[in-house]
């Protein structure tokens, strides 16, 4: 993942520093509308989904509620989604919505720009506390 997020970094000056692993079991297994919380990404940035595994649809939808981009996607395809004021972040909302029918596990890496730091010392307590939870 580091390797491909260096050579991401490479091609553009991205500053990806940040990735989330999704993974979906099957195709009802999803993810609604949302747009990504900004408040820990570097100012102006942009994030990366690059999908894995099957092939799944993936869409943008306006804030009215309109959708304005559903198109199935293959493994190895990449989006691109600039953060920020007025940006297509802060405009439209994605999602990955369900499947009727069979559909493979599938998943995504989601490279980002974070500026926010957390130290190692208040990661581990907080995941320490959390495995710790019946």
């Amino acid at each position: 993942v580091k390797a491909l997020m260096d050579q991401l970094n490479t091609l553009h000056a991205f500053g990806f520093n940040h990735c989330i692993v999704t993974r979906y079991a099957d195709g009802q297994d999803c993810i609604g509308a949302h747009s990504d919380k900004t408040k820990d990404f570097a100012q102006d940035s942009w994030f990366c989904v690059l999908k894995l595994g099957a092939t799944r649809p993936f869409s943008f939808i306006d804030l009215k509620g309109n959708t304005v981009f559903h198109k199935s996607l293959a493994a190895g395809t990449a989006i691109f989604v600039r953060t920020g004021e007025g940006s297509a972040n802060a405009r439209l909302k994605h999602c990955v919505p369900g499947v009727d029918g069979p559909c493979g596990a599938s998943g995504s890496l989601v490279f980002r720009n974070i500026k926010t730091v957390v130290p190692w010392s208040e990661v581990l307590p907080a995941v320490d506390k959390r495995a710790a939870r019946p």
